[in-house]
């Protein structure tokens, strides 16, 4: 059974009263897990739109589940996720830099108690190998600048638990040109031996033209590797971090109805934003309009998930000093 990537949801809600606030989807680890969770959802957001489906189990492959429809038919239901790689590629780069440059000793000693963020968000990252001349320039000028806080270090609040009371403050690298936003908070004294905890975080580019060859490219592999198994036989595309809008949407629903598949339903399915975002490709509906009626856009996504204001406890920060082993990254794309 394999392990997915720690990849929580979160989405910001803007109340019609109140202030903003965020809601986050924890996911499953493992694959099979997942997939009955996205499944479930995709039930449920079914019935809300007034379809009246079951989750009725796991299915034979190539099939991956069951649901049962009002009239008690058994749907074969095939899923594939579609991922974003070029996001998978700027985490993957983030952890790299971070476990190269929190590796000094000095800065170990210097940060001991402190929780540090670092954020390059409204910017694209586009870094080299760490390993590489380059990429060594730049882990040295993390780790100078880093060295520079110092004086704003000494100076911060002791935070209680549950407190979030630091100082915040920016660098600017010239190796690979970028700003960085550092957020620092102290969770124990200096004096405690607790370890120093880092975190980084920021933006990717979203480009509608680069999520429809995705979508594409999982589609025609499964249009064109399975044959027809049942009766009726439904694909069910889904994504946890590609957008799949109506420019997209056009462009899929045109594909397929000129291809050979063995498919009577293909629907896309965005399982945890606010509500489900369900819509279906094939048959063609008729409220889609032409995909040449709609122009390419290009848009930049800010990731701003509760990594804003991280809990004390979350797995997901990283302890200063620990070296990361190659098989953290075994999976890259």
């Amino acid at each position: 059974m394999s392990n997915k990537p720690d990849r929580p949801i979160t989405s910001i809600v803007f109340p019609k009263s109140g202030p903003p606030f965020f809601k986050q989807f924890k996911l499953p680890d493992s694959k099979d897990e997942l997939e009955k969770a996205v499944i479930q959802r995709f039930v449920k957001v079914s019935q809300h739109n007034g379809e009246q489906l079951e989750y009725a189990g796991s299915a034979p492959e190539p099939a991956d589940a069951f649901v049962v429809d009002r009239n008690g038919i058994n749907i074969y239901l095939q899923l594939c996720e579609v991922v974003d790689v070029q996001r998978i590629r700027v985490t993957q780069a983030r952890a790299r830099y971070g476990f190269e440059v929190w590796t000094n000793i000095e800065l170990q000693e210097l940060y001991r108690g402190v929780q540090v963020a670092m954020l390059d968000f409204g910017q694209m990252l586009d870094v080299p190998k760490p390993t590489s001349r380059t990429g060594r320039a730049l882990v040295d000028e993390l780790r100078q600048e880093l060295r520079s806080l110092k004086t704003i270090i000494e100076s911060l609040p002791m935070n209680a638990e549950g407190e979030f009371k630091g100082k915040e403050t920016c660098v600017m690298l010239s190796t690979t040109p970028m700003k960085l936003s550092i957020r620092l908070l102290r969770y124990a004294s200096p004096k405690d031996e607790s370890p120093g905890k880092w975190f980084w975080t920021g933006s990717v580019p979203v480009d509608s033209n680069g999520f429809l060859l995705r979508f594409q490219e999982v589609m025609k592999r499964k249009c064109n590797h399975y044959g027809r198994i049942a009766d009726p036989y439904w694909l069910l595309l889904y994504s946890l971090d590609c957008y799949c809008g109506e420019f997209e949407q056009a462009h899929l629903a045109d594909f397929l109805v000129g291809e050979d598949h063995p498919f009577d339903r293909v629907t896309v399915f965005m399982p945890f934003e606010l509500g489900g975002n369900l819509k279906e490709l094939f048959p063609r509906p008729k409220d889609l309009p032409p995909s040449s009626d709609l122009p390419r856009k290009k848009l930049l996504v800010h990731l701003i998930p509760e990594d804003m204001n991280p809990k004390w406890d979350d797995p997901r920060w990283n302890v200063i000093g620990f070296q990361a082993d190659e098989s953290v990254f075994e999976n890259s794309p």
